[in-house]
């Protein structure tokens, strides 16, 4: 407890000087601390505060402090919220490396059975910031409809952009910055056991900028407002649909059986302007099964396919992509993007030790702006990698990826309520 407490007031050291947001859509700079290692420039400006540097935290015997905290009331009480015995409530720590190191806080059956409320915060180095607050299951009526609410606002200031296509260049990277804030409304009813059908609706802000200069090329080097869509314009988009989920898998952390459906339609329509009005069909099922003991086949097919309306251009960073480790694991985030997505994966999971599991895994897609005939066999991309799985405690999961392409690998380390 006391290499965390340390760990925390070293990072409240890194704190720089906010950057300023223009609505005019320009980008100012502001102070930045400098620290060894790192560029020496400041990001895109966006609003808000920044963590100059991902914070890193290591857990080491969790047993021995409970024991000590426990022969005192107050460390009692704060260990059951911290590192919780039963799993209904608690922090953990989550941390990515697309938007950084945080804690989230989780509380299920919070005011209403099978309710779960969740907030969660994760800020990173380059003003790289991700925030989240939902609460689901709200009981709505005597009928069996609930609620779900859910607020996201991320800022991601170093994404990148390698053109359209299946065919896109690695050498042709360039930068940009992306800031979205999302409002979510769903109302839902149970349909089956395990599974559910809700009607959503919401609003969806977006702003994408410039990138930093001399990292790899600004996307405003290359485009405009009037030559790719979406670039250096505030975005409001109003959106409707519905969605069915399925989940009848057991031991969430690590299933060993059952399967996982979430598919749907929706619809989006930037607000008070007649363009960028198009359709998206979804659809991601993931199942597992045994084959011997402590050995797991898992599998995945997913895709996405979007139709635009009356020939309306869909912004860049609303097309389907293939890239990371939601998709192919090995390529960049981003790396190919167009209307349409197919996806299939396959991992072998076996057990290593206690809560220890290692997965072999292979992943393919590709994405086309035709279906089906825009798919072409030799234009799929493929990763292929290890990875591993450690179960903590009732919160706090580890999960790590190393994957494999032909543009080299990436290496994806998560930590949260996953």
């Amino acid at each position: 407890m006391k290499t965390i407490i340390l760990l925390l007031l070293l990072n409240m050291l890194a704190w720089g000087k906010a950057p300023v947001f223009d609505s005019s859509d320009s980008l100012k700079t502001a102070d930045v601390v400098s620290i060894p290692g790192f560029a020496e420039q400041a990001p895109p400006a966006f609003p808000g505060v920044f963590l100059a540097r991902p914070a890193e935290f290591v857990f080491i015997h969790f047993d021995n402090a409970r024991a000590k905290l426990n022969s005192t009331p107050a460390g009692s009480r704060f260990l059951d919220i911290v590192i919780p015995k039963g799993g209904d409530a608690g922090f953990a720590p989550d941390y990515s490396r697309r938007a950084g190191f945080g804690f989230n806080y989780s509380h299920k059956n919070l005011f209403f059975p099978a309710s779960h409320f969740f907030i969660g915060s994760r800020i990173g180095y380059h003003s790289r910031q991700k925030h989240t607050l939902f609460f689901r299951k709200l009981p709505f009526g005597k009928s069996g409809l609930y609620l779900n609410t859910q607020l996201d606002y991320l800022r991601y200031t170093f994404e990148f952009y390698f053109g359209h296509g299946p065919t896109t260049k690695y050498a042709d990277r360039m930068e940009y910055c992306h800031e979205k804030g999302d409002f979510t409304l769903a109302l839902g009813r149970d349909i089956v056991q395990n599974g559910s059908l809700l009607l959503i609706s919401g609003i969806e802000h977006h702003y994408t900028g410039p990138g930093r200069e001399g990292v790899s090329p600004s996307l405003s080097a290359f485009y405009s407002q009037e030559t790719l869509e979406g670039f250096q314009q505030n975005i409001n988009f109003n959106k409707a649909g519905l969605l069915l989920h399925i989940d009848t898998r057991k031991q969430l952390w690590y299933p060993l059986s059952g399967y996982w459906v979430h598919a749907g339609v929706d619809y989006y329509d930037r607000r008070n302007t007649p363009q960028d009005e198009f359709f998206r069909v979804f659809s991601d099922l993931r199942a597992q099964t045994s084959v011997s003991r402590n050995k797991i086949l898992a599998f995945r097919i997913a895709g996405n396919f979007l139709k635009p309306v009356n020939r309306h251009r869909i912004p860049f960073y609303m097309l389907s992509e293939l890239g990371h480790t939601d998709t192919v694991r090995g390529i960049i985030r981003g790396r190919y993007r167009a209307n349409h997505m197919v996806l299939a994966s396959v991992e072998y999971r076996y057990w290593i030790a206690r809560t220890l599991w290692g997965v072999l895994f292979v992943d393919t897609g590709q994405v086309a702006d035709k279906f089906p005939d825009g798919f072409q066999r030799r234009l799929f991309c493929t990763g292929y990698g290890v990875g591993f799985r450690l179960k903590l405690t009732e919160l706090i999961f580890y999960r790590i990826n190393l994957g494999f392409s032909k543009d080299g690998f990436q290496l994806y380390v998560h930590v949260g309520e996953k």
